[in-house]
């Protein structure tokens, strides 16, 4: 389908002959087109399929294809690329989170907009590079850009203003999707296909940090108790969204050495024991989630959302003293409860959003003092 698009203020600023008015009536001529092609987008998958699951799927494959094409012109930036390659897994994921999906296009329009201002002040704040008969440049106030390149970023704006056409429409019926199924955690159109439920794994990176007293039973000491204080960070991305998890408590581990030199600065052993924590999950797309939440309460859902609920690790691992102070271990610490970040039920319909961590593997320096 052709899409409509500005060229006659464009143009201007292509040819080096733009002032700021031409800016100005460009985007006021921009946002017409814009409104113009979003509707028609909508009204031609609204005809060509028969749900609204379906049309965003459309949509998004339609978008899909059209940058596909476009970002093989230079001025479009990788880190627009990344955005829009971040964007497109969650739609295309089999497990969707749609509050995810919403916040990453959300971004993506935003950054679509301002690179497509960027590259109208590069026109307006640059001169053309016109070679003499003589061979030498002419004279010029400001940078100088040669037309080619003046031309490849004219095409990278009408480019841009196509894509967020495609963008807001697939906005406009991701939006009404999520107003239709708000218990759903899938799309089930066709380039969409997916579950009702599911899950995604992700790493995390970070340090903790614990601070506790032990202590060795009998003659040989191979028995003891150690009890601590603990707390710990790690941060990294789930699909492209992007979260904290925060773990503190207190724990008790028993001590095993199956060796220890005979002045007892050296020792190797075992240990294993659990935590009583608190776990806080902290999301970029937090907002996402709140809304979400207001969306289901608005639609008569019960609720219920915590970022913060209790947890018990289970730790095991081996320990080391290499010296009379100093020391390592390498274990692991498992979560074993599964607590709910969003729960939401309405008649037989239930959401349940939870985040866990599966395992964490952990190498610690130890000072014994």
């Amino acid at each position: 389908m052709p899409l409509a698009t500005p060229k006659t203020h464009l143009q201007a600023l292509i040819d080096g002959d733009g002032i700021p008015k031409d800016v100005v009536n460009y985007k006021q001529e921009e946002r017409g087109n814009i409104a113009t092609n979003t509707n028609a987008l909508l009204r031609l998958v609204e005809g060509n399929t028969n749900s609204t699951a379906q049309a965003v799927g459309s949509l998004v494959a339609g978008t899909d294809k059209f940058f596909s094409q476009m970002s093989k012109n230079a001025q479009i930036s990788q880190n627009l690329k990344d955005s829009f390659a971040g964007f497109y897994t969650l739609a295309a994921n089999t497990s969707h989170d749609l509050a995810a999906m919403q916040s990453s296009l959300a971004r993506l329009i935003a950054q679509v907009e301002r690179l497509q201002q960027d590259l109208l002040n590069t026109l307006l704040n640059t001169s053309i590079r016109v070679p003499r008969q003589d061979g030498l440049s002419a004279a010029h106030h400001g940078q100088d850009l040669a037309p080619k390149h003046r031309q490849a970023k004219g095409t990278a704006i009408q480019d841009l203003g196509t894509l967020l056409a495609y963008l807001k429409a697939t906005q406009n019926k991701l939006s009404a999707y999520a107003k239709e199924h708000p218990g759903s955690l899938a799309l089930s159109a066709s380039p969409l296909a997916g579950v009702q439920s599911g899950s995604v794994n992700g790493d995390l990176y970070g340090f903790n940090a614990q601070l506790g007293y032990k202590h060795f039973f009998g003659k040989k000491k191979r028995f003891g108790l150690r009890y601590y204080g603990s707390f710990s960070y790690q941060y990294g991305k789930i699909q492209a969204t992007a979260l904290s998890n925060l773990v503190y408590g207190a724990g008790a581990d028993a001590l095993y050495n199956f060796y220890e030199s005979t002045n007892g600065r050296y020792t190797t052993g075992l240990f294993v024991g659990f935590m009583l924590a608190g776990s806080t999950w902290l999301l970029k797309d937090a907002k996402g989630y709140k809304s979400l939440a207001n969306s289901l309460k608005a639609g008569g859902w019960q609720v219920r959302q915590h970022t913060t609920y209790f947890q018990i690790p289970l730790n095991v691992g081996f320990r080391s003293n290499v010296s009379k102070h100093h020391g390592f271990e390498v274990g692991l610490r498992i979560p074993l409860a599964l607590n709910s970040y969003l729960k939401a039920q309405k008649n037989q319909e239930l959401l349940d959003l939870s985040y866990k961590r599966n395992v964490s593997v952990f190498v610690n320096y130890v000072y014994n003092f």
